[in-house]
Parts: C-alpha cells; sequence; structure tokens
C-alpha cells in the first residue's frame, strides 16, 4: 500500500506537510536563490464529495470552478486513484531580497514558473529532471529562507 493517501500527500520520509507544504532552497550563485514550493491541494475527498457533486448536479459549478489546477493539469484525475494535486511555484529572487516578507518576495522574484501534477513521484521526476534537486532536497516551512508571512 502506498504512504500517499486521502489523508497523507507526501511519502512519510518526506519533509513536508499538507497544510503548509514543502521548500527547496537552491544558491545558484553569490547573488541569486532559487526556492521550489510544492502546495498541496485534497482532490475530491469523501468528506465533501457528495456536496460538489450537488454543486456541479445543480449547475452552481463546475468540477474545474472547484478545482481550477485541473485546467492547468489539463484534466480531471480519477477521484478513485489521486488524493492530492501538487502545486509546483518555482521562483528565483536575489539574495539582497531574502528577508521573511512575502510580498517583498512576490514583487522582486523573477522567472516565475507554475506546475501541476496529479502524481507526487511524478513531481519528483519532473523536478530531479528539469532542476536536479530530488526528495532529501526539500524541508518544512521555517527550515530555509522561504517568507513565511
Amino acid at each position: 500500500m502506498s504512504d500517499i493517501n486521502q489523508y497523507n500527500p507526501f511519502p512519510w520520509r518526506f519533509r513536508g506537510d499538507k497544510k503548509d507544504g514543502t521548500y527547496c532552497e537552491i544558491k545558484l550563485d553569490n547573488e541569486h536563490t532559487r526556492f521550489i514550493a510544492i502546495r498541496v491541494m485534497a482532490y475530491m475527498h469523501d468528506d465533501v464529495y457528495e456536496r460538489e457533486c450537488q454543486f456541479v448536479a445543480q449547475g452552481i459549478m463546475t468540477w474545474e470552478d472547484m478545482y481550477p489546477a485541473t485546467k492547468k493539469l489539463g484534466y480531471l484525475p480519477d477521484r478513485d486513484k489521486v488524493f492530492w494535486l501538487y502545486k509546483v511555484y518555482v521562483d528565483d529572487i536575489e539574495n539582497e531580497f531574502l528577508v521573511d516578507d512575502v510580498e517583498l518576495f512576490a514583487t522582486k522574484a523573477k522567472n516565475c514558473k507554475s506546475f501541476v501534477f496529479d502524481d507526487f513521484y511524478k513531481c519528483m521526476a519532473f523536478l530531479k529532471e528539469h532542476y536536479h534537486v530530488e526528495e532529501k532536497d526539500f524541508k518544512k516551512l521555517g527550515e530555509n529562507n522561504y517568507p513565511q508571512h
């Protein structure tokens, strides 16, 4: 049985949590740092699925309205196989702006990219191939310089 289930979006050995996500900090050179953030979103969990189905049936909302990340993903995953959506954000920033200020970070970040995955292991394979990072490189919020407030 997989250690990723409807209660836990990450493998047991992985440094991250479903509330705050997980973060990787990479020094690009003496002046720049890259951050890779993975945030998770519960996908069609049993505790809300019946109500969501009612919204769709009544025409109040669509599945894409409730799960906008699926637009970027390009399809609606099978709810019997997918419990979480993994939203990946990649941002580069000059080291002089590495302060605990979310607004400053948002305005000074460069080369910002975002990706969506419905499978943790595919997400990690993508990050390893394109950014040369692995599971061991990620930490919980507060264990690196990513702004918390």
